[in-house]
């Protein structure tokens, strides 16, 4: 609760709807709120373990990828030479999508990075979406 109360919302101009702050204020007041967070926490940890799984089964050599300690994003680096944004038709045809690294970038870099979503995707769907990710990567290279 401490968090939403000091988070800056009406020091940076934003108005509070009263009905929404009190439902809210209710929340965070019940302890419902800590546990949610609780929930989420693992919910999001396991959807990225089936992830950080399925990276690991389904990529080629020369992909590396990080392990976030938090958020809902791998990034992924591709092997050297490879463009992800010439990459991601072929992987939106084969039913995957990602956002190209270089987009992350205000000048040049980042065209052999990508960044993955796991917070809305089933474990499973995640590591199908890495098997599919990894063919599609092994196919490009040869």
């Amino acid at each position: 609760a401490g968090k939403i109360i000091g988070s800056g919302l009406l020091d940076s101009g934003g108005g509070v709807n009263h009905f929404a702050a009190l439902v809210v204020a209710a929340f965070c007041i019940s302890g419902q709120y800590d546990e949610q967070i609780v929930r989420l926490r693992a919910s999001y940890r396991t959807r990225r373990d089936a992830l950080l799984a399925g990276l690991s089964a389904h990529l080629p050599a020369g992909c590396e990828w990080t392990t976030p300690a938090g958020g809902f994003f791998v990034w992924l680096r591709l092997p050297k030479g490879m463009d992800a944004d010439a990459l991601l038709p072929r992987a939106e045809a084969a039913g995957v999508s990602y956002i190209p690294g270089a987009r992350f970038h205000s000048g040049t870099g980042g065209e052999d990075a990508l960044r993955l979503a796991f917070s809305l995707y089933e474990p499973d769907e995640l590591v199908e979406a890495a098997r599919r990710l990894g063919a599609i990567i092994r196919e490009a290279t040869h």
